[in-house]
């Protein structure tokens, strides 16, 4: 919290403290990308899209910090993306999204979505995902998800796990057709996208092959794009012996 400028967002420090480190690192980045992207987009139709998982920090701040009145903001999942557009004057939609590992693409698919729409001019895409405690860790290696090596080996045949990581980033987006983008600073064009769920697998965690085709057929003609013209592949890829086969298969 030290390294946090709360003066320059007009937070106190004694509320600064209590914040989750997720939205302090939201605010820093929207806050620099503000100063760094210079664009026309009223404030009004600017929007806000977080993907991230519930915050562990909030037990820290129950079990050492004194009840006060900003306990019941300092740690919401919903509080992380208002406090962007309180922060900022943001008017345009704004959601904080937990769909797990996809938390952070769902809130693009979503922030595209609004601008194709027109409800959106600009939105702010991120995603941010801090471990303050140990808690969630151990959650998933009871659960037999994370991999004994430390090192995740997806799409290998001895893949036996994934690895946890940290990470805050924020993709600014606005429409192909605005004029005043920046050409050479922008590094992705989004021509389609789509989401799905799994509906019924083989288990409640595991992936199911043929939503992961259809999700992948609808992303294609949104973007009006011919499967022999797509020239590369990202994938998410379980790092398990089960989920890996089947991504691969869809």
């Amino acid at each position: 919290v030290f390294a946090f400028d709360a003066a320059a967002f007009s937070i106190a420090q004694s509320e600064a403290s209590l914040i989750d480190p997720q939205q302090r690192l939201l605010l820093e980045l929207i806050g620099s990308s503000l100063v760094e992207h210079v664009s026309a987009a009223s404030m009004a139709t600017r929007s806000v899209y977080v993907g991230l998982a519930s915050s562990d920090y909030g037990s820290t701040v129950h079990a050492f910090a004194e009840k006060g009145a900003f306990h019941a903001t300092s740690n919401a999942p919903s509080v992380a993306c208002g406090r962007m557009s309180y922060t900022f004057g943001f008017q345009g939609p704004s959601l904080s999204i937990d769909t797990a590992c996809s938390a952070s693409l769902v809130a693009t698919h979503l922030a595209a979505e609004g601008i194709r729409d027109g409800i959106s001019s600009l939105s702010y895409a991120s995603g941010v995902h801090v471990q303050c405690t140990p808690t969630s860790t151990s959650y998933v290696w009871a659960a037999s998800m994370l991999t004994s090596s430390g090192r995740c080996k997806a799409l290998d045949a001895s893949a036996d796990g994934y690895v946890r990581g940290e990470m805050c980033a924020v993709l600014v987006m606005e429409p192909s057709s605005a004029t005043n983008l920046d050409c050479a600073k922008m590094n992705v064009a989004l021509c389609g996208s789509a989401i799905n769920q799994d509906g019924r697998s083989s288990s409640l965690t595991a992936p199911n092959g043929p939503s992961q085709t259809t999700a992948i057929n609808i992303a294609l003609q949104v973007a009006d794009v011919l499967p022999l013209e797509v020239q590369g592949l990202s994938m998410h890829g379980t790092g398990t012996s089960l989920g890996d086969p089947i991504e691969i298969g869809a």
